[in-house]
């Protein structure tokens, strides 16, 4: 009987114990070290996710807004020769207010961006409003060839491709 109780201890020893620690070890990342990882994962992708939409944003609405500053441009060359016509006056007018509808979706967009994004992008952006907000009282004649606004949008959306992985 003894020998029986042995053997039922060793059996129990040998082949019951060793599955039931693997089994207790298993349940135990599944149930606590999984979830957590997943909810990192879960955080990580919908970060990056809004990072990509705000890239998007960005382009979109530094798009237009320079091809309305690249119509005012214009329309400031025309104006230094002669006097425009009421029809360039009111295309004038339109891209005036197609520059500020952009701008005003620009900024928040890129104020937005600033949280989700590192000191790389941060950096230019706030290059890129120093610079903005300096020509905002300057009269179109006076304003600087479009390409200087052009080289913040590279860099602005170069910095952002480059922190989500897409350059």
């Amino acid at each position: 009987m003894q020998d029986e109780k042995r053997r039922f201890g060793q059996i129990c020893l040998e082949c019951w114990i060793p599955p039931l620690i693997t089994a207790i070890v298993g349940a135990l990342c599944v149930s606590v070290i999984l979830p957590r990882y997943q909810a990192d994962f879960e955080n990580h992708r919908a970060v990056h996710q809004r990072q990509l939409q705000l890239m998007e944003q960005t382009e979109e609405y530094f798009t237009v807004y320079l091809n309305n500053w690249a119509r005012l441009l214009e329309f400031a060359k025309l104006e230094s020769s002669r006097r425009l016509n009421a029809d360039e006056e009111d295309r004038m007018k339109n891209a005036i207010k197609g520059r500020n509808d952009a701008k005003d979706k620009l900024i928040p967009t890129l104020n937005i961006a600033k949280l989700y994004f590192g000191p790389d992008v941060q950096g230019h952006i706030y290059k890129f409003r120093r610079f903005d907000d300096s020509k905002r009282a300057a009269r179109l004649n006076e304003l600087p060839p479009l390409s200087e606004w052009e080289e913040h949008q590279e860099d602005i959306i170069r910095a952002m491709k480059k922190e989500v992985g897409a350059l």
